[in-house]
């Protein structure tokens, strides 16, 4: 887009640049000098996004409010995840205050959640509830979700 926003700059100028007859006069180069256009940048890697979770979510005993910052926040899920962790392979989502589906967002979640030290778990298995909340039938196979303790914050490490 620079390099555009120069050749538009260059051609105006030499466009403008009547001579006092009212003639456009002639572009002039110097034959060892080419318009100064900007270097491409080199390729960089994205700038790492800036994640706001919950005060107590890095907290040792924080790992909930931990887990839902990271279910509401997608968008943040690789920077909240160990190296090589299979972001993409979550499927879990909230609606309103129901742990559901991310790729059936009707189908609600029945969610089990177990710590033992740096380590804790979230077992995903897709369900069907009466009007007492009650699972009435299950819909699908268990999926479960690792995070480790690691440099004083949660990380998504795995799912099985």
């Amino acid at each position: 887009m620079l390099r555009c926003l120069a050749c538009i700059g260059l051609f105006l100028l030499t466009a403008c640049s009547a001579s006092p007859q009212g003639s456009v006069a002639p572009a002039t180069q110097t034959p060892s000098r080419a318009p100064a256009v900007p270097a491409p940048a080199p390729a960089a890697r994205p700038a790492p996004v800036a994640v706001h979770l919950p005060s107590q979510a890095c907290a040792r005993e924080g790992y909930e409010a931990f887990f839902e910052a990271f279910v509401r926040e997608p968008g943040h899920r690789a920077a909240l995840a160990l190296p090589g962790a299979p972001v993409a392979d979550l499927d879990i989502a909230m609606r309103d205050y129901s742990w559901v589906l991310a790729s059936k967002p009707d189908t609600l979640l029945d969610i089990d959640e177990h710590r033992s030290g740096d380590e804790f778990s979230v077992s995903a298995k897709p369900v069907e509830r009466n009007e007492d909340d009650e699972v009435v039938k299950v819909l699908g196979p268990t999926r479960t979700y690792t995070f480790r303790y690691v440099n004083g914050c949660w990380k998504f490490a795995s799912v099985q």
